[in-house]
């Protein structure tokens, strides 16, 4: 990604952390996982027993992990990357510190939900946390429209039916819909998975190609691989969300699993063993095609629950994508070497071992399932303790350059 000027003296003017999108967004995400997961911990330990609510504990896990900490990592790339794809100004300053604001005002909430008694005001709760998925939106949105670049608008897309699925969710928790919470949950997972996936077809092959440039080495995206993926995996989320048990999801979901490994062949995985900044990526796909085989699997044998799916594309697809996009990108736009030191790369591990033990423990250890989840959330959540600990000077520091972020 191109670097976009500002006016001059406006970066001057700013405090560091709200000079870019990035900064602050990256920042709390880094922050916000180690610290939701390891209250949820705490909670399946039983160590920590919050008051009987509206929320249930599990689903508050679920939404704070999507809503909590992957809104960081989207709000964080989109609004670095969105100014370069549309030649626009940076959201910074005022803008950015509301935008922030109103992840911080939802997250208040959300906390408060899950000691609150039963009568307390749920509405609150809800109105304080659909704030921010629409302002991110309008931000990131407007250049998005103005350019005319119409192969940005699924970015835009899957925002909004984000912020449907969350408002699903709140209608559900106050009883306005029949359905319940657990659907929303599921769409927001896929949707999340779905934007990762295009995300991810922009950005591993390019910084791939990148590195491996002048090794001979060809690094190529398939256009009928690409062509094929976006319908075949809008109809698997569909089809999951309305019918998860049904043949077409389940043949759906091996098709999108399928396209993903054949488009990641192409990108040659095994040449960037040696550079962790971005094997790191390489891994996190692999794990979204793994995810969505599992899925498909999960429709044709019982032997393998739905949990492990689940978990195969949020730990691993998007806590290991996300980890490794906001080193690069943190780095890359503060003018530093975009290299993983040996910290980065232990955040990296422990991230990947994390998911790892939380998808294959509970199959290997059925006995054992308490004691893997622990092993596994302790894992994960170590790595991204890790991970602030690496990126907190990048962030909250300036460029080492003058180049404008």
């Amino acid at each position: 990604m191109t670097a976009v000027a500002e006016p001059e003296g406006t970066a001057a003017e700013q405090p560091v952390v709200l000079q870019a999108g990035f900064r602050p967004f990256f920042l709390l995400g880094t922050l916000y996982a180690a610290a939701a997961l390891a209250v949820w911990l705490l909670i399946f330990a039983g160590v920590v027993l919050p008051r009987p609510g509206t929320w249930s504990v599990i689903y508050w896990h679920g939404h704070e992990m999507l809503f909590g900490f992957v809104t960081t990592a989207i709000a964080g790339f989109l609004l670095t990357a969105v100014p370069n794809w549309t030649g626009t100004a940076r959201v910074a300053g005022r803008p950015l510190a509301l935008l922030v604001a109103a992840w911080l005002l939802g997250r208040s909430a959300l906390w408060g939900a899950l000691w609150l008694p039963a009568w307390s005001p749920s509405w609150l709760v809800a109105a304080a946390d659909l704030l921010f998925l629409p302002a991110l939106a309008v931000a990131v949105g407007r250049p998005i429209l103005r350019a005319g670049k119409r192969h940005n608008y699924p970015v835009l897309g899957v925002l909004v039916l984000l912020t449907a699925a969350n408002l699903g969710m709140h209608a559900a928790v106050l009883g306005i819909v029949p359905f319940g919470v657990r659907l929303g949950l599921h769409a927001s997972l896929y949707l999340v998975c779905a934007l990762l996936a295009i995300i991810a077809g922009r950005i591993v092959p390019l910084f791939t190609r990148n590195t491996l440039r002048g090794n001979g080495v060809a690094v190529e995206s398939s256009a009928w691989v690409e062509r094929a993926l976006v319908p075949v995996m809008g109809f698997a989320v569909v089809a999951l969300v309305l019918r998860p048990a049904s043949l077409a999801a389940g043949v759906a979901c091996l098709a999108c699993g399928a396209l993903l490994v054949l488009r990641q062949v192409r990108w040659q995985p095994q040449r960037t063993l040696g550079v962790p900044i971005l094997w790191v990526l390489h891994v996190g796909h692999a794990w979204l095609a793994f995810g969505f085989l599992c899925l498909g699997a999960n429709v044709f044998s019982p032997l393998l629950p739905a949990s492990t799916a689940l978990h195969a594309l949020s730990a691993g697809a998007l806590g290991t994508m996300i980890v490794g996009v906001m080193t690069r990108v943190s780095l890359g736009h503060s003018g530093r070497e975009i290299r993983a030191t040996p910290l980065v790369v232990a955040a990296y591990a422990l991230v990947i071992v994390g998911g790892a033990i939380r998808v294959l423990g509970p199959l290997l250890f059925p006995d054992a399932y308490r004691t893997t989840v622990l092993w596994a959330g302790t894992t994960w959540s170590s790595g991204y303790i890790l991970a602030a600990i690496a990126c907190w000077p990048v962030l909250t520091r300036p460029r080492v350059d003058a180049v404008a972020e």
